[in-house]
Formats: C-alpha cells, structure tokens, sequence
C-alpha cells in the first residue's frame, strides 16, 4: 500500500523533519492543487501533514503563514478553520416496501441515517448540522417518508403507524445496501429511530434520540401553543413560535434555519410537498396510536442494546423535556444531554454545537 505521507513528500519536496521544514512558494502552489482535487482548504491540508509527521510548531505556523487566505467562493468558516463546504448530494430514489424513496448523502464514513419528524421533509435537516456531521468522519444520509416530499406514494393512510416507518427504515438500509448505521431521530423521527432499535436490533450501531419520548398513556401533553400546529401550510412567524424560544433569539435563530434550508442549492417546490392526507396519517400514528395503552417503547426500554444519546431542548415545547428524561432514565447506559434556551428544533438552533456533541458520543462510545 502507498504511504501518503512518504508520497506527499515526493510532490513536495522536502517536508517537516527535514532541514527546510517549511514549504516553498512552489510547493505551496502544489499543495493548493493537491487541496482542490480532495475538496479541502490548503491550510487545513498543510496542518494536518504538518502535525502527521511531528513538525516542529515553528515550523507549521511559518508554511500556514505563507498560505494565502482562501478565496475559493466554497470555502466555507469552520470550528477548524477555513474548508470547503460539504453539500448533500442530488435527490435520488430507491424503491423498497412498495414506495418510491428520495434520499441525498453527504460525507464518507460509517452511515448514519437522519429520520424527520411529522410533516417534516428531508429538506428541513438544516445543512449546518449535516456538514458538521459528515465533516467528522460519518456517512450522512436522509430521506423523505413515506408519502411527503420526494417519496410516494402514502398508500394506505390507516396502515401508517410507527412500527410501518420502522419497517420502511429497514427497508432502506436494505436497499442502499447498508449492514448497520447510526440512527438520529428527531420527534417523530425518534419514535421510529426506537422502534427499529427494538424490531432489528442488529442494524444499529449507535441511537440519538432527539426531542422525542417513550409514548404510551404516561407522556406529557405538548404545550397549549404547541397543540394545534400544523406544520403545513404554516408561517414561519408559526413555525419559531413552536420550534424555537418564543422571544428575539430564537425568531432569529429560526430566521437563520430557513434561510440555510431555501438556499440549498438545487431546491424545488417537490422538495417541500406536505400532501395533507399524509400528514394526517403522520399525526395518528403519532398521537393516538404512540400514546395509547398498547402504543410506545416505555415498556421495553430496557431491552435497547444500542448505545444512546438523549438530546433534548430545555424550553421544548412539543415535547416537554422530562418525557424525554424518561428515555434517559430507561435505557440501559444512555447518555442525555439539554441545551439551555433552545426549544423543540435546538438541532437548527445550535447545529454546530449539537454535531459536535453527537460526534464525540460516536467516537466515544
């Protein structure tokens, strides 16, 4: 197998430990090629050779000095500097359990499968927080379901229930050919993330549960603000004042969220389909059917083998964060975590701190 370091010394020339120590004008126009062609910064390319071969610190900061700033439109500001922006892939389908599927990717790594909550569509995952996950090393994919944005048809609405949208999940990793992934759901995205950590065990790897609770008779009822939203047809003056802290902050935030979510590039009105019927379905699967006597995982929380992040948002007003404690408390080992002054969709409120949490439970776990 090539040694990268010992190959990028022979297009470099001379590298750390030799009497130089620090790049040539040429070698850092080199390196500025070698960066275009694996989608990075220079000097975020130029650092970590540097710290792979044990440069001396004065070493590395005089060749990063002699880097000029970044120009390139794509470079995007990051936690580690300058790098270029990491996008979801185009929309493409894949058919599984009778349904056509849209799903988009970002990222190389172990797969970790980003499931929505109700009337929301794939579209709606805020980029901020998808390239802060796939920057990290993680496969990153989503999808609509069933039913809503590029995924059709609904079918049955009646056959709706969380355990189908856990079926459908499998159904998927089946389909994209993945043995096992990571599982974040948010809302109701989470009570399906759950249910195909009990019905498949083996599939999943790691769970982060968003936002989210046990169901059954026990749950908390959302906030009176909260009760009657429907997130179709909806304004967003609506939508922060269900999802974010009701005051100028969060307005702010949720400002910040839609403007990174419509300006991805290549959107289309398909993206944000929200046929009513489907979200109707979503609803009672959801309500009547999570909460009911028969409905949830409280009894069976114990039996979650995966690892478990509980994340919740401590001014949530869908789903009051004690329900989500009850996630914490009942599976074995998990791990919970609440974000001060954020509500229901703190995911979009605090992206990159939110990735960087998930990612050091991953890598911790």
């Amino acid at each position: 197998m090539p040694d990268p370091v010992g190959a990028a010394e022979d297009e470099l020339g001379p590298g750390p430990g030799h009497d130089h120590g620090v790049l040539s004008e040429e070698d850092v126009q080199e390196l500025g090629r070698m960066a275009h062609d694996v989608r990075v910064d220079v000097r975020v390319l130029a650092d970590a050779m540097y710290r792979l071969a044990d440069a001396e610190p004065t070493a590395r900061e005089a060749t990063l000095e002699a880097i000029p700033s970044p120009s390139d439109p794509h470079l995007e500001s990051g936690p580690h500097g300058p790098h270029r922006a990491v996008h979801l892939s185009r929309v493409a389908h894949i058919e599984a359990r009778n349904a056509t599927f849209g799903y988009r990717s970002a990222g190389q790594g172990h797969p970790l499968i980003l499931i929505m909550g109700a009337g929301g569509v794939m579209a709606a995952w805020d980029p901020a927080l998808v390239e802060g996950l796939a920057l990290a090393g993680r496969r990153v994919t989503v999808f609509d379901n069933r039913g809503i944005g590029t995924s059709a048809p609904l079918g049955d609405p009646e056959a709706l229930s969380i355990a189908s949208m856990a079926d459908d999940v499998i159904a998927i990793l089946d389909a994209l050919g993945i043995g096992t992934a990571d599982l974040l759901g948010w809302a109701m995205g989470g009570y399906v993330a759950q249910e195909v950590a009990l019905r498949a065990p083996e599939r999943v790897s790691a769970l982060i549960l968003a936002a989210t609770d046990a169901g059954g008779p026990e749950a908390l009822a959302a906030d009176a603000r909260a009760k009657d939203w429907e997130p179709a047809g909806s304004t967003d003056a609506e939508l922060a004042r269900i999802s974010f802290p009701d005051d100028e902050d969060g307005a702010a935030a949720a400002r910040a969220w839609i403007e990174r979510v419509a300006s991805q590039p290549g959107a289309t009105s398909e993206w944000f389909r929200v046929p009513r019927e489907t979200l109707v379905a979503q609803r009672v699967a959801e309500g009547p059917g999570w909460a009911s006597e028969r409905g949830g995982t409280r009894a069976r929380l114990s039996t979650i083998a995966a690892p478990t992040l509980v994340l919740t948002g401590a001014e949530d007003a869908v789903v009051p964060p004690s329900d989500s404690a009850v996630l914490a408390e009942g599976i074995p080992g998990a791990t919970a975590k609440t974000y001060a002054h954020t509500g229901h969709a703190f995911l979009f409120h605090q992206p990159a701190r939110v990735a960087s949490d998930i990612v050091d439970f991953l890598r911790g776990r």
